[in-house]
Parts: C-alpha cells; structure tokens; sequence
C-alpha cells in the first residue's frame, strides 16, 4: 500500500499491482476522540474477489491500533 495523500483528517492509501492502481482505503481520524474510522475501502471491479478489499481493510485495521487509537470503527 501506498500513502498518497491526506485532506484535513482524512488520509488514502492506494494498492497497486501489475503497475495499476487496483483499490483504495481511506481513513478518518479524530484526534481528539482517538477514533479510527475506515471511510471507504474500494477494488477496481477488474480485480474484484482476490481478496484486496479484505487486505485493504486489515492492513489498515492493524494501523490504526498501531497509531495508538483506542476505538475504530468500519461501514460497509
């Protein structure tokens, strides 16, 4: 995953394969709640059911306890 920007709290990570940009996960942060929140995790339908969305959405799970955030939260 690569980080490629951040908007205010809001930062994205894009995952690439075979020289493509195959999906996205964007996640919120409030500092001030120490909340987490996966905004948006998304898979170019081309590359849909390989397991990037899922892999997207644990890589960032696992950053967001790393960053020392007590809660998270996801919608789908």
């Amino acid at each position: 995953m690569t980080f490629i920007f951040a908007i205010e709290d809001t930062n994205v990570w894009v995952a690439i394969a075979a020289d493509s940009t195959v999906g996205f996960v964007a996640v919120k942060l409030d500092s001030e709640s120490r909340m987490g929140e996966i905004y948006m995790v998304a898979v170019d339908p081309d590359f849909q059911g390989n397991g990037i969305g899922t892999a997207q959405k644990w890589w960032r799970l696992n950053g967001l306890t790393d960053k020392s955030n007590s809660r998270y939260r996801r919608f789908t």
